[in-house]
């Protein structure tokens, strides 16, 4: 919200690229324990992305038969989520697909977009050292040193032993901070700046959910000025208080991929799915994204679509990024952007989502 795409940003001024300039949004704090949710037992925490989902469509049940959601029934309904959100958008969307059909809900769902998707953890950890070494972050040694490590990550895969292989991931990516000399991985050319993000012990302690510099900025104003603006939160609860356990309780599951989900919702719903990937992003880059996408079943005539630059219009000097459509599929490139693009390319973001947008209104 405030730091990437709604009204007003962190310091409370108004964001003249925000996504309410084109739909209405709606902010869920998820997995519960994040944000402002909170649990009352430690039991209750998700430990699974399908458990993720489940909590999310009983939330969507709610808002849609309340007197406000009940307006929105018939408007048009996009998930838009960002790195681990991906991933759990995919598991979601396929839960809210089934409970429409059955008629536990109804919600006119057309579209899923899935920014910096952490949605294949494997791919996207070994793409850092191919991507690494494309941009002189780390030479030959270091790339066979961390490719050794990885392999013990993909060990533990394929062996199903999920906890190990987060584990492990941590060590890897430890590792692979200490010889890029903790090059920024949500924007590599933030790399020392005032605006990098504080990644050294994030890394250690959160499996690369990486908050951002503005971290501490953010947390005053949620539990400051928004607070006391809400008049509804307990006061027992903090915004953010819960995050370590919501961390701890996935450990089992981050390692897991969801693309078969993804791969559902392209080639077997008439969901209109989207991928987003930010030229400067190092978490989740290019070059991982690219690498499942090209497993999914539309591929093959997917690869041969060309893409377009975007805007076609003369607005902006320089290109925003690319896209490629095939069906119901896109995927684009934002350029001068890294993880979060709509911060670090605002005008880019916008242009993209009206993109999404008028995308939908011409398949209708």
């Amino acid at each position: 919200n405030f730091e990437e795409i709604g009204p007003l940003d962190i310091s409370l001024n108004q964001r003249n690229t925000t996504w309410l300039s084109e739909a209405s949004l709606l902010f869920v704090d998820s997995p519960v324990g994040s944000g402002y949710s909170y649990v009352e037992s430690k039991d209750l925490f998700c430990n699974s992305t399908e458990m993720i989902a489940e909590d999310m469509i009983t939330f969507l049940k709610i808002f849609f038969s309340s007197v406000i959601g009940k307006k929105f029934q018939q408007v048009p309904f996009y998930i838009m989520t960002e790195s681990y959100g991906g991933k759990m958008t995919a598991v979601i969307a396929d839960q809210l697909i089934q409970a429409i059909s059955e008629k536990k809900l109804e919600c006119l769902f057309v579209g899923v977009t899935l920014g910096a998707p952490f949605i294949h953890p494997e791919v996207t950890l070994q793409s850092w050292i191919k991507y690494a070494v494309s941009n002189a972050l780390i030479d030959n040694t270091e790339a066979y040193t961390l490719t050794q490590q990885f392999w013990k990550i993909k060990g533990f895969i394929l062996t199903n032993q999920w906890e190990q292989a987060y584990y492990s991931m941590l060590a890897f990516g430890g590792l692979f901070q200490k010889y890029t000399n903790y090059v920024d991985m949500y924007n590599m050319l933030l790399w020392g700046t005032s605006n990098g993000r504080a990644v050294v012990s994030e890394v250690v302690n959160k499996g690369f959910l990486i908050s951002s510099s503005n971290e501490r900025a953010l947390w005053t104003l949620m539990n400051g000025k928004i607070r006391k603006k809400l008049k509804i939160i307990p006061k027992n609860i903090v915004w953010g208080g819960q995050n370590e356990s919501v961390y701890v309780s996935l450990n089992g599951d981050f390692m897991k991929p969801a693309v078969k989900t993804a791969n559902k919702l392209v080639s077997q719903t008439s969901l209109h799915v989207a991928v987003y990937t930010g030229q400067l992003d190092v978490i989740v880059n290019t070059l991982g994204t690219l690498k499942w996408v090209s497993t999914l079943d539309i591929y093959g005539k997917y690869s041969k679509v060309d893409r377009q630059r975007f805007p076609r219009r003369q607005q902006m000097k320089n290109t925003c990024g690319f896209v490629k459509t095939y069906k119901n599929f896109s995927m684009f490139w934002i350029m001068n952007a890294g993880h979060m693009v709509p911060k670090d390319n605002g005008a880019a973001g916008l242009e993209m989502v009206k993109q999404i947008l008028r995308s939908n209104k011409k398949r209708k």
